[in-house]
């Protein structure tokens, strides 16, 4: 989970910085 927040696929852990 590196980019995937910036895709929006499976934001979980990494998600709050980028999503």
């Amino acid at each position: 989970l590196l980019t995937e927040g910036l895709a929006g696929i499976e934001p979980v852990e990494v998600s709050g910085i980028e999503n």
